[in-house]
């Protein structure tokens, strides 16, 4: 075997085979990173836009006639969203109305307002999505929208929630599952080109 400045020209031929083998391995795993969080962000966004329509279609003819929703099935309505690890609230103005959150002593987080800015949003008519919200010592993305009386005014919001460290934890495993596939990928092509 010849050798150029000490190093063999077989071990030369492995090393240009192996280098793009994991330059690409890498550029392809951050590009397929980037896109999955992406998507798994944006399906939460849906999820949470999904949950907080319902519980304004669902509370709506109440809110239209007049009727107080502070009731038994209210709570059982908007407690059914935590299967899904969904937190949902209906706000009168800027105070939560109802609401599936609970306090640490296991009460309902009633009469509690809402972040100024995002009330200051709902109430022109928008809807508010974003991450790093932080309600009672959890961070999560939230979906706001407003609710509107028959008058075409807005009575409140609806909100639904999920705790960031559930998206981190799905983000952390496709992040995993990914560096190893590229690793594996990797191995598999360096042991058969030795």
């Amino acid at each position: 075997m010849k050798k150029k400045n000490g190093i063999s020209i077989y071990f030369m031929q492995i090393l240009f085979a192996l280098v793009p083998l994991i330059i690409g391995a890498v550029v392809l795993s951050l590009v397929a990173v980037n896109e999955l969080v992406d998507n798994l962000e944006e399906g939460a966004y849906e999820r949470l836009e999904v949950a907080a329509l319902g519980a304004n279609k669902y509370f709506a003819y109440d809110i239209a006639n007049g009727i107080d929703s502070q009731n038994e099935d209210s709570d059982a309505y908007v407690d059914t969203f935590k299967g899904n690890g969904v937190e949902v609230t209906i706000f009168k103005g800027d105070t939560r109305y109802i609401t599936s959150l609970r306090n640490a002593d296991g009460s309902r987080n009633v009469g509690t307002k809402a972040n100024a800015d995002i009330w200051a949003s709902c109430k022109t008519g928008q809807n508010v999505k974003k991450s790093d919200v932080n309600i009672l010592g959890t961070n999560y993305y939230v979906f706001y929208m407003p609710i509107y009386d028959p008058d075409g005014n807005v009575w409140g919001m609806a909100f639904a929630g999920e705790p960031m460290s559930t998206i981190i934890a799905a983000q952390n495993k496709v992040i995993s599952v990914n560096v190893a596939i590229a690793v594996g990928i990797v191995i598999v092509f360096a042991v058969a080109a030795f």
